[in-house]
């Protein structure tokens, strides 16, 4: 048991396929004594009463993205470590404008894009390369390949690029497009594809979930240098994408091998509970 009190924040603790109930259980499971709380839950007022009221209960705040969660109130409490997990694309949306407008009232930031690090020091002097993961327990690979019932499944949002993807896959058996039964999804498919909506060098968040799921992943490339991740199979283009689709299909076994290469790599270097350790050595 660690002897520092956690309040922890993010947008919903309740859901067990978020990255913040993931955090959640690594965090106790480590040992430590942790408030949780779901930002959205709260209205601004709300929020900034359970912070000013929280400061007397918790050594380290720790913020998942936070984009409720007002600077100005963590700058003024006095917790021992502030910290900000910002875990989404900074090339996306208004991202970069809420990540500059928030960070400055932290004390240690972690980012899961190692090519914006540099870029992003401008704003704030302590970010560290922290990638994302998965929780085990929850994507959990337990469907054997033999007995998924789906080929090729793409579960995401349909904007940008992935529109033409959505459309190159439709005649495959599987699932396109968002579905609330995401985690059965990844369960029960073969192959599943990721394809970003900005142009980003970060491993996202599907390839360790498909991936603990025992799927084979195919995704768009990203700088060598930047790769994580040895067992997904990387393509620069859609004639690559279904040309790598159609013979992993024709070569079942090899398919399989592969995911369950990268299942063993995803779950031995890449869940919360290493994420956390690496948290845990830097703070001390």
């Amino acid at each position: 048991m660690y002897s520092k009190k956690i309040l922890l924040l993010g947008a919903n603790l309740e859901n067990e396929i978020g990255m913040e109930y993931g955090v959640l259980k690594s965090l106790l499971k480590k040992g430590f004594d942790v408030e949780a709380l779901s930002y959205r839950k709260y209205s601004k007022s709300g929020l900034n009463y359970v912070l000013r009221n929280s400061i007397r209960k918790a050594n380290i705040l720790f913020v998942i993205k936070g984009e409720r969660v007002d600077p100005r109130i963590v700058a003024e409490l006095d917790f021992d470590l502030k910290i900000l997990w910002f875990q989404d694309d900074l090339g996306w949306g208004f991202n970069l404008q809420l990540f500059e407008s928030i960070c400055w009232a932290y004390d240690l930031i972690f980012y899961f894009d190692k090519s914006w690090i540099e870029r992003i020091k401008r704003f704030h002097d302590n970010i560290e390369f922290l990638p994302l993961a998965v929780s085990p327990e929850v994507f959990s690979g337990k469907v054997p390949f033999s007995k998924k019932f789906y080929d090729v499944s793409f579960p995401c949002s349909i904007v940008g690029e992935r529109e033409l993807i959505s459309f190159l896959l439709k005649n495959y058996n599987g699932i396109i497009g968002p579905t609330k039964d995401y985690k059965k999804v990844l369960e029960k498919s073969k192959i599943i594809v990721n394809w970003p909506v900005t142009h980003t060098n970060a491993t996202q968040q599907r390839i360790y979930e498909a991936g603990a799921s025992f799927c084979l992943v195919i995704t768009k490339n990203i700088d060598e240098k930047y790769k994580i991740i040895e067992n997904a199979v990387y393509v620069n283009d859609y004639d690559d994408l279904l040309w790598d689709i159609s013979c992993f299909l024709k070569h079942g076994k090899q398919m399989e091998k592969k995911a369950e290469k990268l299942k063993k790599e995803i779950l031995s270097e890449h869940t919360y509970d290493h994420r956390i350790d690496r948290i845990i050595k830097l703070i001390g």
